[in-house]
C-alpha cells in the first residue's frame, strides 16, 4: 500500500491510500469523497483537524517530509516542525527554536538529519533527529564561490548522504542553488541558470530523480504568466533546463512542493490560486497521469506540500 501526504494550508494534513486525494482543508466538515479516476479516499487527518496552537494541532501546514516511521510536518502558523507516526498520532514533541520565523520545506537525508528552509529568516538549519535539536545552519554565505545570502529559501531536497542540498529561493533573488557540505558547514557551489524563455521564473519546489536530473517547480508569481506555471527539468551538468510539464491542459495551478516516489512517479501540490488547488500526478516520463481534487462538494484550498513513502 501506497501512502500519499498532501498539505492543505489551514488546518489539515491528510493521508491518502494507494494512488489518490481527496481531503478538505475545513476542519469542521466530513468529506463525501467521489473518487476521480486514479484516485482513492482520504484515510485520516493528522493531529486533530483544527488548526491552532495545541501540540494536537496544526496551523499553516507547508512542508512535509516522510522518514520510515515518522512524519514531518513544518507547521508554518507555529514556527515549528510537528512530528506525527503514519497512524496520524503525535509521535514527539514539535522541534522548536527561537530562531524559527516561518519553516517550509523539509528534507530528510539517511542519517537521522532533517533539513527546514526558512523563508522568513532565509536560513536552512540541518536538525539532528535523534536529539531534536540544530546541529548547524546556513544561509548563503562563506563560501569561495557562489556567496551571497539566501533570499527566501522554500523548497529544498538533499541526497541520501546529506553531503548535497538544494534549495530553491523565492524571493527578489529567485534563484536555485546546489550547496555541498565542507567541514561542518554547506556552501553554494553552482547556480542553476534561469531557464531559456522563462519570462518571470519563481522557483519553488525542488527534487531529484536518482540519476541526478533536477526537477524545480515554477509558479511564475502567483500565475503571472500562465504560460510558465510548469516543472523544468535540469540535466547535469545544469546548464539548460527543458519544461517537462505545463499548465497547456490546466495540469499546474500555482504549482508548489514536488516529490518523486519510489516507482519514479512524480506528485505536485497545486495552490491553485488561479485555479483548482489539487495534485498532479505524472509518470516517470512525464506523461500526465491524473489530477486529484476533494469531491462531495468539499475542495482543496491552498494544497502545497506532498509526501510519499
Amino acid at each position: 500500500m501506497k501512502w500519499i501526504k498532501p498539505l492543505l494550508i489551514l488546518g489539515g494534513v491528510w493521508m491518502i491510500t494507494a494512488t489518490g486525494i481527496a481531503a478538505p482543508n475545513t476542519p469542521t466538515n466530513t468529506p463525501t469523497i467521489t473518487p476521480t479516476p486514479g484516485c482513492c479516499q482520504s484515510d485520516k487527518i493528522l493531529g486533530s483537524g483544527t488548526p491552532g496552537p495545541a501540540l494536537n494541532q496544526v496551523s499553516g501546514p507547508l512542508g512535509i517530509a516522510v522518514g520510515a516511521t515518522r512524519v514531518y510536518v513544518a507547521d508554518g502558523g507555529n514556527n515549528r516542525v510537528d512530528i506525527y507516526d503514519k497512524n496520524g498520532n503525535l509521535a514527539a514533541a514539535p522541534i522548536t527554536s527561537a530562531s524559527f520565523s516561518l519553516p517550509q520545506g523539509l528534507a530528510l537525508d539517511g542519517n537521522n538529519h532533517l533539513f527546514v528552509a526558512d523563508y522568513a529568516v532565509s536560513m536552512v538549519f540541518k536538525i539532528d533527529l535523534s536529539t531534536n535539536t540544530i546541529m548547524t545552519t546556513f544561509d548563503g554565505t562563506g563560501g569561495v564561490s557562489m556567496s551571497s545570502p539566501m533570499d527566501g529559501p522554500i523548497g529544498i531536497w538533499c541526497n541520501n548522504q546529506g553531503t548535497t542540498v538544494v534549495v530553491a529561493e523565492n524571493l527578489n533573488g529567485k534563484r536555485v542553488r546546489i550547496f555541498q557540505k565542507q567541514g561542518s558547514g554547506y556552501f553554494p557551489v553552482q547556480q542553476l541558470p534561469v531557464p531559456s524563455g522563462a519570462v518571470s521564473f519563481t522557483p519553488v519546489g525542488v527534487t531529484e530523480d536518482g540519476a541526478g536530473n533536477l526537477f524545480v517547480t515554477d509558479d511564475a508569481s502567483y500565475g503571472s504568466p500562465a504560460s510558465e506555471l510548469c516543472v523544468w527539468k535540469y540535466a547535469p551538468p545544469y546548464s539548460s533546463a527543458v519544461t517537462v510539464a505545463d499548465n497547456s491542459a490546466g495540469q499546474l495551478w500555482d504549482p508548489r512542493f514536488i516529490t518523486m516516489d519510489s516507482a519514479g512517479d512524480f506528485y505536485v501540490g497545486n495552490r491553485g490560486t488561479l485555479g483548482t488547488s489539487s495534485l498532479s500526478v505524472y509518470d516517470p516520463s512525464w506523461s500526465f497521469l491524473y489530477q486529484c481534487t476533494a469531491g462531495g462538494g468539499v475542495s482543496y484550498v491552498n494544497a502545497q506540500g506532498v509526501g510519499v513513502d
